[in-house]
């Protein structure tokens, strides 16, 4: 799945509603808590908070994440993680990884407001609140899901994501939510990963952005 700020960049080109955004990377939270990959449990969520006024935007951001994946992963970040980790000799985690911060970074590079619209979703509302829409779908503790939030927002709110003590910071909360294999991983040289990630998406990323953000439009043209 594209990563947040990647979310942000296509989901601020729908609507600038902090609501919107913050549904925006909302999917990715439940990720920590149940093995939701194809997204079932965030499709329902977004259903339950779009039939209610207040919490529509909400919704909608959440269904456009959905669509999103939907359409980023088979027609895009998937064939370009499997050249990669051709080219490189890289586990194919890693190299799904790479591909999302690499277009993240592009991204931060072309537009370095995205970080702050991203960490001003996110400190819209607060932790319990988030709580108040996953446990509509999610059937854990309370506690459970909120330390996962709690986790999820340090990961949103990491001050340089795609520095190499970022990537360490998300890979030791994917390891406690068994999220990756990390242990079994064969690690690269982070500089040679992402330059030759960098090669092989930034000639045709923001052609695939743009489709994505035709798609997402339908999600909020009835609200």
């Amino acid at each position: 799945m594209p990563g947040l700020i990647t979310h942000i960049y296509i989901a601020k080109h729908i609507s600038k509603r902090k609501d919107f955004l913050l549904g925006n990377v909302l999917p990715d939270t439940t990720l920590l808590i149940v093995r939701d990959r194809k997204h079932i449990l965030s499709l329902k969520l977004a259903n339950i908070l779009m039939r209610n006024k207040k919490t529509r935007y909400v919704g909608a951001g959440i269904k456009t994440h959905v669509l999103v994946d939907k359409y980023m992963h088979p027609h895009y970040v998937l064939k370009k993680a499997a050249k990669l980790s051709r080219k490189i000799d890289l586990d194919i985690d890693l190299a799904h990884g790479a591909i999302e911060s690499a277009m993240g970074r592009l991204l931060l590079k072309k537009y370095p407001e995205l970080k702050k619209e991203l960490r001003d979703a996110i400190k819209s509302v607060s932790d319990e609140e988030v709580v108040s829409y996953l446990k509509e779908v999610i059937y854990e503790r309370e506690d459970k899901i909120l330390e996962a939030v709690r986790d999820a927002r340090k990961i949103g709110l990491l001050k340089n994501p795609y520095s190499f003590a970022g990537l360490i910071k998300k890979l030791i909360v994917y390891k406690k939510y068994k999220s990756m294999k990390v242990a079994k991983l064969k690690f690269r040289n982070p500089l040679t990963v992402m330059k030759n990630a960098k090669n092989i998406v930034e000639e045709d990323y923001m052609e695939y952005l743009n489709k994505c953000i035709e798609i997402g439009k339908k999600t909020i043209k009835n609200l």
